[in-house]
């Protein structure tokens, strides 16, 4: 029999359910699911953001205010062709046509936003962002992009590990693939996990896959 890999599902990049829904219209759902997008889409939109010089508190007022804007146009998402390609590049165009249309940017910034405010750490963002414009935004919206991919996958894995009680296993394969744990041998971290140093080999590949896939 095959060894199991439930636990090393790759994480979704595009979750297209919620952009479906959050197209829909006069449609509880679609307002939780736009919600949804934002709390996916934020980080790298106000990369570029802050990347293109714009600063925080303006960022931070027009990442709002582009999500109220699209909580009024619903069509926007109807709009979306997943033939098309990334859903991500189809919300950085709208942010760009956001920022061209000189009265809803400037309604953004003194309104705050106008969208509902979510608990978002801005805070902890902006320390990995420095203020000059010397690098492409649009190269920063991409990697900011991997890097917000690559922590919920990482935090999906992990909730599912500790609902089936292999916290530690997970911790463990992690820290090995991720160097975490410095200079070891898959013979060493086998043995903390009391498994064959196959089995060992087995599970850091799965994780490896997973994420590697989720980063695609």
């Amino acid at each position: 029999m095959a060894p199991s890999t439930e636990n090393y599902e790759p994480f979704r990049t595009t979750r297209w359910s919620l952009v479906m829904e959050a197209g829909k219209v006069q449609n509880p759902a679609s307002d939780q699911a736009l919600e949804g997008l934002y709390l996916i889409y934020w980080k790298p939109l106000y990369t570029f953001l802050r990347r293109s010089g714009y600063q925080p508190q303006d960022s931070q007022d027009l990442v709002q205010g582009l999500f109220y804007h699209l909580l009024q146009k619903r069509g926007f998402f109807q709009r979306a062709d997943r033939s098309r390609g990334q859903f991500r590049s189809f919300l950085l165009g709208a942010l760009k046509n956001f920022l061209a249309d000189a009265k809803a940017k400037d309604a953004a910034i003194k309104r705050g936003g106008g969208a509902t405010h979510l608990s978002l750490d801005f805070r902890s963002l902006e320390e990995s962002i420095c203020d000059s414009g010397t690098d492409d935004p649009a190269e920063e919206f991409d990697r900011r992009w991997a890097m917000t991919v690559l922590e919920e996958a990482l935090r999906r894995l992990r909730t599912k590990a500790e609902t089936r009680g292999q916290l530690q296993e997970h911790e463990t394969v992690f820290a090995y693939i991720s160097g975490k744990c410095g200079a070891t041998t898959p013979r060493s971290m086998a043995e903390k996990l009391s498994v064959s140093e196959d089995a060992f080999k087995m599970k850091a590949s799965r994780m490896r896959k997973a994420l590697s896939l989720s980063c695609n």
